[in-house]
């Protein structure tokens, strides 16, 4: 694919960004089963250009965050009595039977899992979304994303955006382990997008000490990383690290948009937050201030299944 005038493009860089957006096609030699996993550079989750100008648009579509999809509680005697972080671990945690029914609910009513560029080309050139839209986000790389989660996905057929750290993958941590690099290759093949989350989600992006070469660092040298670990997958998002942002509950774009302006010149088109308050309240008027739901042992079943339900 070329374009006329690459270097005009924004964010820059994305021209060759296309180089990375093959065809593929499976094969089962058992079954003589063939299916598409990368549609190309027509995809819609083909890399995103941002426009000179967008026009205003509104979709309802619910990003749901989460962390660890396990099947029972974590126990704090696993933590070594580090009892911050085990209380942390907890709030993040899904159960394996929950996760089931929230995805088999989706299913029932024909709701449709999408990747960020899908969701962001709605809002840059609004095209159509499917019925019941919504995203589905795992942060950190934690391993029982990929040994819980993954098969439920696989079994409806959905999406996920993996946002890894890539100094923790394939490491064990206290009592968390994290995917490997290549079970991280494997989601890549096999149709799954990722964005990044730094190296070791242990830098508050949005303070001064995040800049300059602090930045350059945790961003878009690990942005480099995974590109390489995944298979040269673009990555075109950040999932950004600490508690965002940090003293509001909702986005203050003017305090926030020198990051913006940051990440943009590394290639980034967009970010997702994770507020200090429930990110359902917050709304986005931006790319870069993509809200979530934190989803974890206390958002109920109704509440979850109402959000998929009164999505676009």
């Amino acid at each position: 694919m070329s374009f006329a005038n690459p270097a005009s493009l924004s964010p820059p860089g994305v021209a060759a960004l296309f180089s990375m957006t093959q065809i593929s096609v499976e094969y089962d030699s058992a079954t003589g089963a063939a299916w598409v996993v990368g549609e190309g550079p027509a995809s819609m989750d083909a890399p995103v250009i941002v426009p000179a100008s967008v026009t205003s648009r509104q979709v309802d579509v619910p990003i749901f965050m989460y962390h660890l999809v396990e099947n029972q509680e974590p126990q704090e005697s696993a933590y070594g009595g580090n009892t911050y972080g085990w209380k942390i671990d907890v709030g993040l945690t899904t159960l394996t039977s929950q996760f089931q029914a929230q995805m088999a609910y989706a299913h029932s009513i024909g709701a449709t899992s999408i990747s960020l560029p899908h969701l962001a080309d709605a809002l840059l050139y609004g095209l159509p979304l499917p019925a019941h839209s919504f995203v589905v986000t795992f942060d950190d790389g934690r391993l029982s994303q990929w040994t819980n989660a993954v098969p439920i996905l696989r079994q409806y057929g959905f999406t996920a955006v993996f946002f890894p750290c890539t100094a923790l993958v394939g490491g064990v941590y206290g009592p968390q382990q994290y995917v490997t690099a290549a079970e991280l290759r494997d989601l890549a093949d096999t149709g799954f997008s990722f964005g990044d989350h730094t190296l070791k989600d242990n830098v508050a992006l949005w303070t001064g000490d995040a800049t300059g070469q602090q930045l350059e660092t945790v961003t878009n040298q690990s942005k480099t990383t995974l590109e390489s670990l995944i298979g040269a997958q673009p990555i075109q998002f950040i999932a950004y690290t600490g508690v965002w942002p940090g003293s509001t509950q909702f986005s203050d774009s003017a305090r926030e948009q020198p990051l913006f302006t940051t990440l943009q010149g590394y290639g980034y088109v967009g970010g997702l937050q994770d507020l200090v308050n429930d990110s359902a309240d917050d709304y986005s008027t931006a790319l870069w201030q993509l809200p979530r739901v934190r989803v974890g042992l206390g958002i109920s079943a109704s509440s979850w299944d109402t959000w998929v339900e009164d999505a676009d």
